[in-house]
């Protein structure tokens, strides 16, 4: 069976390529002893995506790589957090909301008008 090595330690990310990609053997960065610290600031999913998967290729030379990049888009609120999804959480957790909560609070009074 070949190996792909995914540029995650997360295991229900890792558990769910397997099942996806179940004729790969999936190992994960930390199996393999290989640490990348990627700085996630691109503009788009698919841009911070190629940036691990590139740096992984680096370290992990004749290997096959894969990696992705995801988070939450609320339609209501255009989008939002999309590709930031990550930084605004922890920021959140800490309290620092952003006036995010005024901003659910108004998309819900929309969709209510919205659906009457």
């Amino acid at each position: 069976m070949k190996e792909l090595i995914i540029a995650s330690n997360n295991k229900g990310k890792i558990k769910e390529t397997e099942q996806i990609l179940n004729n790969f053997k999936i190992i994960s960065i930390e199996e393999k002893g290989i640490k990348i610290d990627i700085k996630e600031d691109g503009k788009t999913f698919e841009e911070n995506a190629i940036k691990k998967v590139t740096e992984l290729a680096k370290k992990a030379k004749g290997f096959l790589c894969i990696a992705d990049d995801s988070g939450i888009e609320i339609e209501y609120l255009h989008g939002f957090p999309g590709v930031v999804t990550k930084r605004w959480f922890d920021r959140y957790r800490q309290g620092k909301k952003y006036g995010f909560d005024r901003k659910i609070k108004r998309c819900s009074k929309r969709k209510k008008k919205n659906s009457i």
